[in-house]
């Protein structure tokens, strides 16, 4: 069994924000132990105590697993399930946050799609920044949390 992460209640307000991961399928489609991991993230989304960011670079990682089985509803259903969350913004690949990305990996030689996860992060004003790619510890511009530090194991 995960160990759950926990958030502080955030202001009414709602300056607490966090970085949804890239790949964010193994949460959504309920694969253990991350998903138990990060249900109190999305519960925070759902009732809007808490704003979350990502790119579109996570739509892309998400819905090419359906898309390669056939499996259209899935992806429908996921489409429709990250657009339920009105507490989370994605933002576009555009030339600003591609620019930001190029910095991001100059500075800390991490892979592109985590580069961009991390500049839609810091451009989305996320306070912390899910992941669970160690590699991706090394950045200081936001806070990272690395799921798999969070398991008991």
């Amino acid at each position: 069994m995960a160990a759950r992460l926990s958030f502080d209640e955030p202001s009414k307000s709602i300056k607490s924000s966090v970085s949804i991961p890239r790949r964010s399928s193994i949460y959504i489609e309920d694969v253990a132990p991350y998903a138990d991991l990060v249900e109190p993230v999305f519960g925070l989304l759902e009732n809007h105590s808490l704003r979350a960011v990502t790119s579109t670079v996570t739509i892309a990682e998400i819905l090419t697993k359906p898309f390669a089985d056939k499996n259209f509803s899935l992806a429908d259903e996921i489409k429709f399930t990250l657009k339920s969350f009105s507490a989370l913004s994605v933002l576009p690949v555009d030339e600003k946050l591609a620019e930001a990305a190029a910095l991001i990996r100059a500075r800390y030689a991490i892979r592109l799609p985590d580069a961009l996860q991390v500049a839609a992060a810091i451009q989305g004003e996320a306070t912390l920044f899910l992941t669970n790619d160690k590699r991706t510890k090394k950045v200081d511009a936001v806070e990272v949390l690395v799921l798999s530090d969070f398991l008991n194991g």
